[in-house]
């Protein structure tokens, strides 16, 4: 364990080498907020609750959401793939410690860095904007809600390494990972709760993975535990198991079939 403790505070001291770029970064993410924020502000002025959602109930799911996307998409699984380009990969195989593990660990490290931020961002946020937030329904919701947040972590981290090890067949990984990123961002509920659309089209959208990355655990947040909960644990637990069986198979598959040459 001390050997991937010390990776971890490693991995940590990393980002504060380029300041500059945190604060840019960060400044991203806190104006993106503050767009959905006034959005959804301006579309309450006249009316006390749209599609079974009142204003506070919009805001904490919107604030809700600023936190889990910070930590579903703050990831570094694409240095993966420029890895596997450079070939700096090998140096990593070299020593003594699992390759997986040690991509773990670098996503615990982004991840705490990434979380630190936005709880004081919040913090900052809520005492300028002061909103109206829905206090959750209950503990068990609470509970449930971090688990689902836990799995859709885990189905994201499985995603995302699996389009990084596309790399061993392609140096064009970008095109799709970006066109993961857009899919996901919509299908995951960034911008809007789920349930908002046509019952068809959001019954279609809860067979895919995407739901459980964010929308899910912050709708069970704010309005408890739903009925179909069960359903939903039985689907989100499918997709961890098979993110991560497909990526432990093109991580064989493309180990058997790797070569570079060094220069």
């Amino acid at each position: 364990m001390k050997k991937y403790s010390a990776l971890f505070h490693s991995f940590i001291s990393q980002y504060f080498v380029y300041r500059s770029h945190i604060i840019l970064w960060r400044l991203r993410q806190i104006l993106s907020f503050l767009l959905m924020h006034y959005f959804w502000s301006a579309v309450y002025l006249r009316r006390q609750e749209l599609f079974g959602y009142t204003q506070s109930e919009m805001i904490t799911y919107i604030l809700l959401i600023f936190v889990f996307s910070n930590s579903i998409f703050s990831s570094k699984t694409f240095e993966i793939a420029e890895e596997i380009i450079r070939g700096d990969i090998m140096n990593k195989l070299l020593k003594p410690i699992s390759y997986f593990s040690y991509l773990v660990t670098r996503e615990l490290a982004d991840k705490t860095v990434t979380l630190a931020f936005t709880f004081v961002e919040i913090l900052i946020l809520s005492l300028l904007l002061k909103p109206e937030f829905s206090p959750p329904v209950n503990t068990t919701a609470v509970v449930l809600s971090l688990l689902q947040l836990v799995i859709g972590l885990g189905i994201s981290f499985f995603i995302s390494v699996s389009l990084s090890f596309l790399a061993f067949w392609s140096s064009n990984i970008w095109a799709p990972r970006f066109m993961y990123l857009i899919v996901a961002s919509v299908l995951a509920g960034n911008y809007f709760p789920l349930d908002m659309l046509p019952r068809l089209l959001y019954i279609g959208i809860i067979l895919t993975p995407f739901p459980y990355l964010m929308y899910l655990p912050a709708r069970m947040y704010i309005t408890g535990i739903p009925e179909e909960y069960w359903y939903h644990l039985i689907i989100s637990m499918f997709w961890l198991v098979a993110t991560y069986l497909i990526a432990q198979k093109m991580w064989r598959k493309g180990m058997k079939e790797y070569s570079f040459f060094g220069k």
